[in-house]
Protein backbone atom coordinates (compact mmCIF):
# COMPACT_ATOMS: atom_id res chain seq x y z
CA UNK A 1 0.00 0.00 0.00
CA UNK A 2 1.24 3.48 -0.80
CA UNK A 3 -0.18 6.77 0.39
CA UNK A 4 0.67 10.40 1.01
CA UNK A 5 1.03 12.00 4.43
CA UNK A 6 -2.73 12.01 4.98
CA UNK A 7 -2.51 8.23 5.37
CA UNK A 8 0.56 8.20 7.66
CA UNK A 9 -1.50 7.55 10.79
CA UNK A 10 -0.99 5.08 13.61
CA UNK A 11 -4.23 3.22 12.92
CA UNK A 12 -3.38 2.61 9.25
CA UNK A 13 0.24 1.64 9.98
CA UNK A 14 -0.84 -0.78 12.72
CA UNK A 15 -3.44 -2.34 10.42
CA UNK A 16 -0.84 -2.86 7.66
CA UNK A 17 1.59 -4.41 10.12
CA UNK A 18 -1.08 -6.82 11.34
CA UNK A 19 -1.82 -8.18 7.86
CA UNK A 20 0.24 -11.01 6.36
CA UNK A 21 2.13 -9.95 3.23
CA UNK A 22 0.96 -6.34 3.28
CA UNK A 23 3.81 -3.91 2.67
CA UNK A 24 3.35 -0.19 2.98
CA UNK A 25 5.04 3.11 2.26
CA UNK A 26 3.25 6.15 3.66
CA UNK A 27 4.26 9.78 3.70
CA UNK A 28 4.55 11.41 7.10
CA UNK A 29 3.51 14.91 8.09
CA UNK A 30 6.39 17.17 9.11
CA UNK A 31 6.81 17.29 12.88
CA UNK A 32 9.40 18.28 15.48
CA UNK A 33 10.91 14.78 15.74
CA UNK A 34 11.45 14.45 11.97
CA UNK A 35 12.82 17.99 11.69
CA UNK A 36 15.34 17.21 14.45
CA UNK A 37 16.34 13.87 12.90
CA UNK A 38 16.82 15.42 9.43
CA UNK A 39 18.67 18.50 10.72
CA UNK A 40 22.14 17.20 9.82
CA UNK A 41 21.06 16.18 6.31
CA UNK A 42 19.57 19.64 5.74
CA UNK A 43 22.72 21.36 7.05
CA UNK A 44 24.82 19.19 4.73
CA UNK A 45 22.66 20.11 1.72
CA UNK A 46 22.88 23.82 2.61
CA UNK A 47 26.69 23.64 2.84
CA UNK A 48 26.95 21.84 -0.51
CA UNK A 49 24.68 24.42 -2.13
CA UNK A 50 26.89 27.22 -0.84
CA UNK A 51 29.96 25.52 -2.31
CA UNK A 52 28.45 24.54 -5.65
CA UNK A 53 25.90 27.32 -6.18
CA UNK A 54 23.27 24.86 -7.42
CA UNK A 55 20.30 23.05 -5.93
CA UNK A 56 21.23 20.18 -3.64
CA UNK A 57 19.44 17.14 -2.29
CA UNK A 58 20.58 15.24 0.75
CA UNK A 59 18.96 12.47 2.71
CA UNK A 60 19.59 9.63 5.04
CA UNK A 61 20.91 6.89 2.78
CA UNK A 62 19.50 4.24 5.06
CA UNK A 63 16.77 4.97 7.52
CA UNK A 64 15.90 6.76 10.71
CA UNK A 65 14.55 4.84 13.65
CA UNK A 66 11.67 6.83 15.07
CA UNK A 67 10.42 5.68 18.45
CA UNK A 68 7.09 5.94 20.18
CA UNK A 69 7.03 9.75 20.35
CA UNK A 70 3.92 11.26 18.91
CA UNK A 71 1.59 8.42 19.82
CA UNK A 72 3.04 5.55 17.82
CA UNK A 73 2.55 2.12 19.37
CA UNK A 74 6.03 0.98 18.31
CA UNK A 75 9.27 2.17 16.72
CA UNK A 76 9.26 2.34 12.92
CA UNK A 77 11.78 2.82 10.13
CA UNK A 78 11.50 6.17 8.34
CA UNK A 79 13.28 7.33 5.18
CA UNK A 80 14.07 11.05 5.13
CA UNK A 81 15.00 13.57 2.45
CA UNK A 82 16.26 17.14 2.76
CA UNK A 83 16.36 19.48 -0.25
CA UNK A 84 17.80 22.94 -0.67
CA UNK A 85 16.40 24.50 -3.82
CA UNK A 86 16.32 28.04 -5.23
CA UNK A 87 12.78 28.53 -3.91
CA UNK A 88 13.56 27.23 -0.39
CA UNK A 89 14.33 24.22 1.78
CA UNK A 90 12.07 21.18 2.05
CA UNK A 91 11.99 18.10 4.23
CA UNK A 92 10.11 14.92 3.34
CA UNK A 93 9.79 11.55 5.00
CA UNK A 94 8.26 8.17 4.32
Amino acid sequence: MRGDSGFGREEIMAWCEGQPEVYYCLGLAKNAVLIEKLGLALADARARRCLSGGAQRAGDSGSLNIGRKGGWSRARRVIGKAEVMANGDTLASW
